[in-house]
Formats: C-alpha cells, structure tokens, sequence
C-alpha cells in the first residue's frame, strides 16, 4: 500500500466532506423529492435550503455527518491508497489512471455502499423538524445495527450492487480527467511531481464535476433504493421498478433533480481533495528526499 496516497487520502476526504456535506444534504432531499408525498414539498434547490434552515436549524445541513467524515475519510484512504499502488505497477500513463481508477473503483463500493446508505437514512429522518422523532437513528452504527438486525449483512450493504455499477466506470473518468487536466496546464518543462496549488484545484474540481455529471440518474436510483429499500420492507420490488417509478413521478428530469446542487458542490469538494492529496503527498515526497 502506497503509505502517501493513504495519508493524503484520508486527509483529503476529510477536508472534501466538511465542504461538501450541506450540498449533499440537499441533493438527496431534492432526489427523494415526490409529488404528492407526506414530507415537505421543494420548490427547488434554493428553496430547500431554506426549509431545512427554517424548520431544522443550520444543523440540519450537517445530518449524517459523522457517517461520512469516517467513513468518507477512510474510502479516500483506501482510493488513493491503492490507485497509487497499482500505478506502481503500470507506465503512468494516462490509459493506467484510467484502469487503475476502474479498479479502485469497483473495490471501493464495498465500503461506499454501507457508507453512503447510513448516510441516506441519517439525512431523510425528522424532516421539518429541529427534534428527534420516537425511533430516530441516533449515528451511523445505529443505522447498521438495526437493518443488520433485521436483514443481516445484506440490510447494510443495501445499494451495492447500483453502487457497484455507479462508482466502478466514474472512478476512471475521474483519475483520468484529473491527470490529463493536469498535463494540458503544466507549462512544458515542468516536472510532472511538481503541481501548482492552481492546477491542483481546477483539475479536482473538473474531474469532479465531469465524473458526477456522468453518474447521476444512476446515483438518483441508488439514493431511492437506499433509503426505502426492496420489499417485503421496503417499498420496491427491484431495480427496475425504482427507475420505472422515478420516471411515472416525473419522466426524464426526475433523474436531474438535485443536478444543479451537485455540480455546484463537486467543484469545491474534489477541489479540496485533490489540493490537499497533492499537497501531503509532496510534503511527504521532499521528507523522504531529505532523509
């Protein structure tokens, strides 16, 4: 395991949560949106946001942290971790990011999955209201405790096979947009370790917003499937009836709702990530030069 990709990583995700949380909170509200539900109604992603300020304080903006400051600081842990350790074994070349990213991917939805779906349960409880409700999730290892409970393992990793299919291609997109973003701004000459904070935030922010453009209606399902779940408990029968039921409710742009929140937040977000990973890895990498 690449030790620098792992440290970076971990502070990397970090730094992207506290950023991004508050538009996370309310890209799933916009997601789980329905007409004609019992939860409050949204005009849009602005009128959202006052709502929840309105009837659940600021705080509001922040449920669910906790689960994903672990759990997301832990994920780019392992992302970057083993990105760079299986570039080790490659040419760098721009190709490598890319399948080093479908990789990383595909074993990252292991623990993204359960992350993101005690996420979800956290942000869609006690909607409108500053108290807790009879029965609410108290933290992430409630949520876990209870559907494992009464599902076993497969009630925790809820949504992983559309996570699975989600992260596994836009894992790729992303090392690979980042790393050519980079190449197109290096002036020529430059040392390729030697990456300006600039660049570092404009290829994070690109490679964030292209990736998530990308996988969002799929993302759109997975945050359904994940919050109410396949039946006899929950209220789907498959996959295919979640994407049939998005498109009743509102046809096409069902699978855009919260769009706009989102790319708003990856910019920033992956920015953060990527600054800081490029930051501590170059901290690291003059250290070991010195020694």
């Amino acid at each position: 395991m690449d030790i620098a990709g792992f440290l970076s990583g971990c502070f990397g995700g970090g730094a992207g949560v506290v950023v991004g949380q508050p538009f996370d909170t309310i890209k799933v509200r916009m997601q789980m949106h329905q007409k004609g539900g019992d939860t409050i109604s949204y005009k849009g992603v602005t009128d959202c946001f006052v709502k929840i300020i309105k009837y659940e304080s600021v705080f509001g903006l922040y449920k669910g942290l906790l689960s994903p400051l672990l759990g997301v600081s832990a994920q780019n842990a392992l992302m970057f971790g083993v990105q760079r350790t299986l570039l080790k074994y490659t040419d760098n070349s721009l190709a490598s990011e890319f399948y080093a990213g479908v990789v990383t991917g595909a074993l990252l939805s292991f623990v993204s999955s359960p992350v993101e779906f005690t996420k979800i349960q956290m942000q869609m409880q006690n909607i409108g209201t500053t108290s807790k409700v009879k029965d609410s999730f108290t933290g992430p290892f409630h949520v876990l405790n209870h559907f494992y409970k009464r599902e076993g393992i497969k009630g925790t990793m809820r949504g992983f096979n559309i996570t699975l299919l989600r992260d596994t291609p836009s894992y790729g997109v992303y090392f690979y947009l980042y790393a050519y973003v980079l190449e197109t701004l290096r002036p020529v000459g430059q040392s390729k370790n030697d990456i300006s904070i600039v660049n570092s935030l404009v290829a994070g922010g690109i490679c964030g917003c292209t990736s998530w453009a990308m996988i969002y209606p799929i993302d759109v399902v997975k945050s359904r499937i994940q919050s109410e779940g396949f039946k006899p408990h929950g209220k789907y029968h498959s996959s295919a009836d979640v994407f049939r039921e998005c498109y009743r409710d509102g046809g096409y742009k069902t699978f855009t709702r919260g769009l706009g929140v989102t790319l708003v937040r990856a910019f920033p977000v992956n920015a953060a990530v990527f600054c800081v990973v490029d930051l501590i890895e170059k901290t690291m990498l003059h250290q070991r030069d010195d020694t």
